[in-house]
């Protein structure tokens, strides 16, 4: 099952995201992301969060549709997208896209991507997808068959992810140790059809990217 988490961060280009929508079966939205729906057209199945970055004229008209909402305080130890993340893993999420999930707040940001380690410990494939992004995290292998943009960066989320080894980059990488405070993954560039990537120890960021 293919979950899709809309939160409260930026998104431009909405028709980017049109066939994106139609891969989810379930749609959870985390308070200010309820703005994006409007966009889309499209009612989500679960509203969540404490709701202090959300019009509230807009989730009235939502909870008159009868969609579920989920109100948590202000004061918790969880942000609202990681909360959704972790409501996708307890529905049975084998995907996980968060949309909505990176912008102007570094913090937040950089937090999203840090929650997606709690996807890749239950074994569940998760990304980010922005208008000019898309961010995974991986310990082991893995494949990327379908090309989103030229540059793929690989950073390490740990202090050092060992072993790396790369295939169908423009600078391969063989049984290298990638350690965390170098920029040395940044921007290598996709030539062949597929990328693989292999690792034996650590967790690793992939970032696809286009201009």
């Amino acid at each position: 099952m293919t979950i899709i988490v809309i939160t409260g961060g930026m998104i431009k280009n909405y028709e980017q995201y049109d066939e994106t929508i139609k891969l989810a079966d379930y749609i959870i939205c985390a308070d200010g992301g309820l703005r994006h729906m409007k966009e889309w057209r499209r009612n989500p199945d679960l509203i969540m969060g404490d709701f202090d970055s959300c019009d509230h004229e807009l989730l009235s008209e939502y909870e008159a549709k009868k969609i579920t909402v989920l109100r948590y305080p202000t004061d918790k130890d969880y942000t609202d997208t990681e909360l959704a993340l972790n409501e996708a893993i307890k529905r049975g999420a084998k995907d996980i896209i968060i949309l909505g999930g990176t912008g102007t707040r570094l913090d937040h940001t950089l937090g999203n991507i840090h929650s997606l380690v709690q996807a890749m410990n239950q074994n569940i494939t998760a990304q980010i997808i922005d208008d000019h992004n898309h961010i995974q995290i991986i310990q082991g292998d893995r494949v990327i068959e379908k090309q989103y943009g030229q540059y793929l960066s690989l950073i390490p989320l740990t202090s050092e992810v060992k072993g790396l080894t790369t295939t169908g980059l423009k600078y391969e990488l063989k049984d290298y140790t990638l350690t965390y405070g170098r920029a040395l993954g940044v921007s290598n560039e996709i030539v062949g059809d597929e990328v693989t990537i292999s690792t034996k120890g650590g967790i690793l960021v992939i970032i696809q990217s286009r201009d």
